[in-house]
């Protein structure tokens, strides 16, 4: 009878271990998932940032109105160097490496 009574306990004992693992396991997840979507809205704002720059740039390099002695003074007028400088320094995190051929 004891031993019944301790096997049953164990099976208690055992189900509610489980379950509070699975619910640290499911809050992980959730947190996870989480931080991903906001990672990922990050990085696409940082994009598309990035990319208004090298717009703005390839502007000025394209527009063949602008003296080539006058690009860069041009370019920094429209962009600031502090963002330029900012802005390449974030967008070396955004950069995929590529595959080797």
């Amino acid at each position: 009878m004891l031993l019944a009574v301790l096997h049953q306990a164990l099976h208690h004992h055992t189900d509610i271990v489980v379950e509070l693992a699975d619910q640290c396991l499911w809050a992980s997840y959730t947190d996870a998932r989480q931080e991903l979507e906001e990672f990922r809205k990050t990085s696409a704002r940082s994009t598309n940032d990035a990319l208004v720059l090298f717009q703005a740039l390839g502007q000025v390099l394209l527009d063949t109105q602008i003296d080539d002695t006058a690009v860069r003074a041009v370019s920094f007028a429209r962009i600031p160097e502090a963002a330029l400088r900012a802005a390449v320094e974030e967008t070396a995190g955004l950069i995929r490496p590529h595959p080797r051929l």
